[in-house]
C-alpha cells in the first residue's frame, strides 16, 4: 500500500514534481507556435509577391532615363575626376544607400530603416567595391516636401561611416567639381 500524503506539507511541493514537465510543455508550444508564424509569414510573402506579379502583368511599362536633365550634365564631371584620380574608381548613379553603408553590426534596425530607402544621386566605388565618396545634385527642383531631412539623414549617416560628401548646386564650376572629388578621393592634385 503507497504511503498516504502528508498533509502537512505544503501544496507548491507537489508541484515541485511537476513543474519541470510543465515548463517543457510551455516551451514546446511556444516553439510551435514560433514555427506557425514563420509559416504564416513566409506564405504572407508569396502571396505578396503573387499580388505583384499580377500588377505587373496588368500593366504596361516604358523606359525613362536613369539621369535628368541637370544630373547628366554632373556626371561626366564626376567620371573625369574619377579617373584623374587615378585609383580606379568608378562612378554610379541612383546608388541605394541602405546597400553601400550600414549601422555597425547590424545592430540598429531603425537606423538602418532610416537610410535604406534613400538614394545617393552619385556614388563613387573604389577597387574593393566600397563607397569612396558620395555626390548630391541640389539642382533646381531638389527641396521639395521633406528634401532638407532626407538631405540630413544622408549626409550624417555618410558622416559617421566616413564617407566624403560633395554637394554640387546648379551654378557649379565644373573645374572646382572635378578638383573637389579628386580631393574627395584622395587621388592625384
Amino acid at each position: 500500500m503507497p504511503p498516504s500524503p502528508d498533509p502537512t506539507a505544503a501544496p507548491w511541493e507537489a508541484l515541485g514534481v511537476a513543474a519541470p514537465f510543465l515548463a517543457g510543455l510551455v516551451l514546446l508550444a511556444l516553439v510551435l507556435r514560433a514555427l506557425r508564424r514563420g509559416r504564416r509569414s513566409r506564405d504572407w510573402r508569396a502571396v505578396r509577391a503573387e499580388e505583384q506579379v499580377r500588377a505587373v502583368a496588368r500593366s504596361g511599362f516604358e523606359r525613362r532615363p536613369l539621369l535628368n536633365r541637370e544630373e547628366a550634365r554632373v556626371l561626366p564631371f564626376l567620371e573625369r575626376a574619377a579617373r584623374e584620380a587615378g585609383l580606379g574608381h568608378r562612378v554610379m548613379a541612383q546608388t541605394s544607400l541602405g546597400e553601400v553603408i550600414r549601422p555597425v553590426g547590424g545592430a540598429d534596425p531603425e537606423a538602418f530603416a532610416a537610410i535604406n530607402a534613400k538614394r545617393l544621386d552619385f556614388a563613387i566605388f573604389d577597387r574593393q567595391g566600397l563607397i569612396a565618396c558620395a555626390v548630391e545634385y541640389h539642382g533646381t527642383g531638389h527641396f521639395q516636401g521633406a528634401a532638407r531631412a532626407r538631405d540630413r539623414v544622408k549626409r550624417e549617416a555618410l558622416r559617421r561611416a566616413g564617407v566624403p560628401l560633395v554637394e554640387v548646386y546648379p551654378d557649379f564650376e565644373p573645374a572646382g567639381l572635378v578638383r573637389e572629388v579628386r580631393e574627395a578621393l584622395g587621388g592625384r592634385s
